[in-house]
C-alpha cells in the first residue's frame, strides 16, 4: 500500500506500505538438487501479483539465464539522468530534504526539466566518476571501519554494522542510520549499495534457523586486495551453521558481478554441491587463475582483474551467533 492509504484491505492480508511509487520484489526458489531445478522454477511461476480492486493481467515468467544483459547501475553523467527521471515518477516527499535541495541546486526538481549545459555535464561526468570510485575505494576498506568485522581477527565484514560483543542486533537500521544517534551512516550506505544493490530486513534480523548471514572479504589474511592473478585458499571448519546452505561466491571488484572467467559456469560452490571435505570433515576451497595441484574445490579468477567475496549462511544456527564458528580468510599460496 502506498503511504496514507485509508482503504478497506482483506481480512488475513499481510499488508506492507512502500514510500515510492516504484516497487520491486525479489523473491527465491530454492532447490535440492543443482540437477533439478523445476521445484525452484515451479515456486516462482506460482506467484500471482494483482491490483486490490480491478483485473489482473496475466503473469510472464521471463528465462533469461542465456540472455546478455548489461544491469550495471551508471557512474558517468547518465547517472544524473537517470535521478531526475525517478525524481520525476515519483511523489515529493519529506524524507531528507537537505538532499532535495542539493537536487535542486543542479535543476533537479519535480516538474522541472533538467537540461544542463555542456560544461555542466561535464562536471557532472566527473563528479559521478569520482563518486563511484570513492564508493569503491570506501567498499575494499570496509574492514577498517569501526565494527565492520564479523571477528577481529579476520577480515570478514558484515553488510550491517554489528556490536562486536552480540551478533543478534545491528548498530543501523534499513536506512543506515544509527540507532542511537539517528546519523546516517555514509560510509557504510555507500559499501552496501555500490556493491550489493538492495537491503531488507530479512537481511538484517537476526533469528537464528531464519533469514540469512553474509559476510564480505575484500583482503586476504595479511590485509592486502585479493587479486586475479594470485591463488588463495580458504578453509572453513565443519558442518557450516546453515539450516539450508552455505556458499562462497566471487565478485568482479569492479563491477560487482561474479567473475566472468573462461569456461567457468558459476563463480560459486555451496552446500549443495557434492564438495568433497577434507579427513576432519573442515572445507578446503581454492580461488585462483589455475587450480593448485590436486586441488578439487576450485573458483577461477582473472588475471589483472579485482575480486571479493561473500559468504551466505541461509539459515544460520546458533553457533554462527555464539562465535562458535569462524570463516577463515583468504591465506595466499604459491
Amino acid at each position: 500500500m502506498p503511504e496514507g492509504y485509508t482503504g478497506e484491505v482483506p481480512d488475513g492480508a499481510f499488508v506492507f506500505t512502500s514510500p515510492t511509487n516504484g516497487v520491486f520484489i525479489f523473491v527465491r526458489g530454492f532447490f535440492s538438487s543443482v540437477d533439478d531445478l523445476a521445484p525452484g522454477v515451479a515456486a516462482i511461476e506460482g506467484i500471482t501479483i494483482r491490483p486490490l480492486n480491478g483485473e489482473a493481467e496475466p503473469m510472464r515468467f521471463e528465462h533469461v539465464s542465456d540472455v546478455a544483459a548489461d544491469a550495471l547501475f551508471a557512474h558517468d553523467a547518465s547517472s544524473f539522468d537517470l535521478l531526475d527521471e525517478f525524481i520525476q515518477g515519483e511523489t515529493v516527499d519529506s524524507v531528507d530534504p537537505y538532499m532535495h535541495g542539493m537536487l535542486a541546486a543542479i535543476g533537479i526538481r519535480k516538474g522541472g526539466t533538467f537540461a544542463p549545459t555542456a560544461r555542466q555535464r561535464e562536471l557532472l561526468d566527473q563528479a559521478a566518476t569520482t563518486a563511484w570510485k570513492i564508493a569503491k575505494t570506501d567498499a575494499a576498506s570496509f574492514d577498517e571501519h569501526p565494527s565492520a568485522r564479523w571477528w577481529e581477527d579476520r577480515h570478514w565484514v558484515a553488510h550491517v554494522l554489528t556490536h562486536p560483543d552480540d551478533f543478534m542486533h545491528t548498530l543501523l537500521d534499513e536506512q543506515w542510520r544509527d540507532r542511537t544517534t539517528g546519523h546516517t551512516d555514509v560510509v557504510a550506505k555507500a559499501h552496501m549499495f555500490v556493491n550489493h544493490y538492495s537491503i531488507s530486513t530479512g537481511m538484517m534480523t537476526s533469528v537464528v534457523g531464519m533469514g540469512a548471514k553474509y559476510g564480505n572479504a575484500y583482503k586476504d589474511a595479511d590485509g592486502q586486495f585479493l587479486r586475479g592473478e594470485r591463488t588463495y585458499r580458504i578453509d572453513l571448519p565443519p558442518d557450516p551453521p546453515a539450516n539450508l546452505f552455505w556458499s562462497i561466491t566471487v565478485y568482479d571488484a569492479e563491477t560487482a558481478s561474479g567473475v566472468d572467467a573462461d569456461g567457468q559456469e558459476y563463480p560459486s560452490l555451496n552446500g549443495m554441491n557434492d564438495v568433497p571435505l577434507n579427513e576432519d570433515g573442515s572445507i578446503s576451497l581454492f580461488v585462483g587463475p589455475n587450480p593448485p595441484e590436486g586441488a578439487t574445490n576450485w573458483l577461477k579468477t582473472v588475471p589483472g582483474r579485482g575480486w571479493f567475496s561473500l559468504y551466505r549462511f541461509y539459515g544460520p544456527k546458533q553457533e554462527f551467533f555464539d562465535r562458535e564458528y569462524t570463516v577463515g580468510d583468504f591465506i595466499r599460496v604459491e
